[in-house]
């Protein structure tokens, strides 16, 4: 019975054991199985890195290459920008070389005419100076005869001789002075063009520039793409509101404002400084600061004319005149601000009616309501005359006044 008892536990023992072995070997098999996955799935990852890592490669070149002909092109771009600007720079001072030496040559030529002419003159004074004595001679051998012929005495023979002599030279002396006089008025003529026309080659580029233009600095370039607007839109806005130009170049921290009306211009002006410093420039916001920006100006032109007004002492106007007097100072004609020769023609005007004893109110109201059609000729239709005509007689102004208005030109 033992026997069998420890045949069973051996026979168990080793039932265990084999099991134990079985099982073993079977998690082993397991075991590489999942390390040769695992290796698999390794060296996939590992290729597709790989492959991930070429495309990367090619696309860093692709990019790379790219860039470099954008450089290459906005080099080349660059250079021949450069050799334009210097070839037009270089034309221009050739030009202006030709131009210099142009002007040089006229001018030699004009002082060698006036040197020729001052040794006529002096030639001339010679020849004048030699008649006279001639003259004054022949008068006295004359006066001598007719003395000792006629029996005049020496005063009366001088005065019979005088005017015969008179008589006979008027003609003459006449033709030479208009002869001189003509000259004169030839030199004159042609001097006078030569200094306006030096004159306007150095005043030109400030006046249209004043004129014409309104330059807004800014303190970081990018404001230009917010000025602009996505699309376009916010600069369309603008210059449909405002009623100007609007030009965005190259120039660093800057734009311009361009426009043959001043008042706009200001309006404009005043419109963007202040969008600019408010930061939100949208259509809506546009709007709303031009609107806030025309009530100022407008509230501004009417106190101005009012000043005006008192400090002229001419008496009340209607409001719409005293607006239209404020707005000339926003209209330029002739190379000159409209309100201050308004205001200097109705001073002029106080001082030569007071010195005739006429109405000095009267006329210095005239004076300054002379040119208000100026201040309507850039949104109506028709000259400045009519229109101040109009307008004045609409205001019941004094007929004096429309006289003036009619009259000036």
């Amino acid at each position: 019975m033992l026997n069998e008892i420890l045949i069973g536990g051996s026979i168990a023992s080793i039932s265990g054991l084999v099991g134990f072995l079985i099982s073993k070997k079977i998690t082993n098999a397991n075991f590489d199985i999942y390390v040769e996955k695992a290796k698999a799935q390794a060296s996939a990852i590992e290729n597709e890195a790989q492959l991930l890592l070429y495309k990367a490669n090619i696309k860093y070149q692709e990019i790379e290459l790219e860039a470099t002909k954008l450089y290459e092109s906005a080099k080349d771009k660059a250079k021949a920008d450069l050799f334009q600007r210097e070839d037009d720079i270089a034309k221009k001072e050739q030009n202006f070389k030709r131009y210099k030496q142009n002007e040089e040559r006229r001018l030699q030529d004009e002082v060698a005419v006036l040197k020729s002419r001052q040794v006529d003159l002096k030639r001339n004074e010679k020849s004048l100076n030699s008649l006279k004595k001639r003259y004054e001679q022949k008068i006295d051998e004359a006066l001598n005869a007719i003395e000792h012929c006629a029996g005049m005495t020496k005063e009366e023979a001088k005065a019979v001789l005088l005017e015969k002599v008179e008589e006979k030279s008027r003609g003459d002396i006449a033709h030479v002075v208009r002869r001189y006089e003509n000259e004169a008025k030839t030199e004159a003529k042609k001097r006078a063009n030569y200094i306006l026309a030096q004159a306007t080659s150095r005043y030109a580029g400030e006046f249209a520039a004043e004129r014409l233009t309104n330059l807004i600095h800014l303190n970081d370039d990018e404001l230009k793409g917010r000025i602009i607007g996505k699309e376009g839109r916010n600069i369309k806005t603008l210059e449909t509101l405002l009623g100007v130009d609007i030009i965005i170049d190259d120039t660093p921290n800057a734009i311009l404002i361009s426009s043959f009306n001043l008042y706009r211009r200001a309006i404009a002006k005043k419109t963007i400084e202040l969008l600019i410093e408010d930061g939100r420039i949208q259509p809506a916001r546009i709007e709303e600061i031009y609107t806030k920006v025309c009530d100022e100006f407008e509230s501004e032109i009417l106190s101005e004319g009012e000043e005006i007004l008192a400090d002229l002492d001419i008496g009340i106007m209607h409001p719409e005149l005293v607006k239209l007097i404020g707005k000339l100072r926003y209209r330029a004609s002739y190379g000159q601000n409209a309100l201050a020769h308004t205001l200097e023609v109705a001073h002029l005007a106080g001082i030569m009616t007071a010195e005739m004893g006429g109405n000095v109110k009267l006329a210095k109201r005239a004076g300054l309501l002379h040119d208000i059609g100026k201040a309507l000729t850039h949104d109506h239709d028709g000259n400045h005359v009519d229109l101040g005509a109009a307008i004045c007689t609409r205001y019941d102004e004094d007929s004096v006044v429309i006289n003036a208005i009619y009259a000036h030109h």
